[in-house]
């Protein structure tokens, strides 16, 4: 489970005191290097930044992010695999680099299982979007709008297998209905909010600046509970139970680095979770802080990876 609010809070009111008592890294002019396998402005770059500039302050260490997008994060993935092992350079990567590709890539380029996990740091929710023209405004009018149409809704993504094709699938399963798979390899928004795509499956952290614009609606947030800045956002299991797709963030080491480094950095980044700034992130973003260990981000990996191998063989 993630943290409690009650231990973020607890942990919160250290301040200035948790700062002084972080792990700090050997003696070296070298800044530690965050690998980011996806472009900048997405929610892993911004979290490796914003938590980047935290890990300065606290060790006086600088921080360096350095972004490798693409192919849904096996272009970084596989460059950081080929890295040698050393106490200053980690992935800042995402669940789809261990959970998804490995079920449905047959070559990555990678091998996730040989990384050395270190710490699950946000778990967050997507949010359904439609575009405000549609007559939709919630997951029960648009599966009733898809079934009384005779041309299908459309759907953007990511990508093929990305959690927004992913998330539409599952959706398509539950409701008994059929859509379009529209795959964008840049960004859809400004078709989704222009019309010529009808919905998408988003970040909460993206939905929100969009939907300020008013020209989509969000309809379902797609986790297993309401988020903080969407409250009044339902989710698609209070209309489908058991529909949930979320994501989450970690950072992995190169194979053969030591459990002393990998520990060092669990403590570092874990207190960085816990400052007031990244509380207060958290609660806007409306990610959950989850600070969890090596032991508990292997056992999500498994899990996760043995729900979509099923999932995705029962569309076979």
């Amino acid at each position: 489970m993630s943290v409690s609010r009650r231990n973020i809070i607890k942990l919160a009111s250290l301040g200035v005191a948790s700062l002084a008592a972080a792990p700090v890294f050997a003696q070296s002019d070298r800044p530690v290097r965050f690998i980011v396998p996806s472009p900048p402005g997405t929610a892993p770059d911004a979290s490796a930044r914003f938590h980047g500039e935290n890990i300065t302050r606290m060790t006086q260490t600088a921080v360096v992010v350095e972004n490798i997008p693409g192919a849904a994060g096996m272009i970084g993935a596989s460059k950081f695999s080929r890295m040698p092992a050393d106490d200053h350079t980690f992935l800042w990567g995402f669940n789809q680099i261990a959970t998804i590709n490995p079920v449905v890539q047959e070559k990555m380029g990678y091998d996730p299982d040989t990384f050395e996990p270190v710490i699950l740091t946000t778990i967050g929710s997507y949010v359904w979007l439609v575009h405000s023209g549609l007559p939709i405004y919630s997951i029960s009018d648009l599966v009733s709008y898809a079934k009384s149409q005779d041309k299908p809704l459309t759907y953007a993504s990511t990508g093929y297998w990305a959690a927004s094709h992913l998330g539409g699938l599952l959706l398509e399963k539950k409701a008994g209905i059929k859509m379009t798979h529209v795959p964008y390899s840049s960004s859809s928004n400004p078709d989704l909010m222009g019309g010529n795509v009808d919905i998408k499956l988003e970040t909460v952290t993206a939905a929100t600046s969009m939907l300020a614009t008013g020209k989509v609606r969000a309809i379902a947030v797609s986790g297993p509970r309401r988020t903080t800045n969407l409250p009044d956002v339902p989710t698609v299991s209070e209309t489908f139970p058991g529909y949930d797709i979320t994501g989450w963030q970690a950072v992995w080491a190169s194979a053969g680095t030591s459990s002393k480094v990998t520990e060092n950095m669990y403590q570092i980044i874990r207190q960085s979770l816990m400052q007031p700034n990244s509380i207060e992130r958290s609660r806007t973003d409306g990610n959950e802080i989850a600070a969890w260990d090596s032991r508990k981000l292997d056992q999500i990996i498994l899990k996760e990876r043995n729900e979509w191998k099923a999932f995705i063989s029962s569309l076979v």
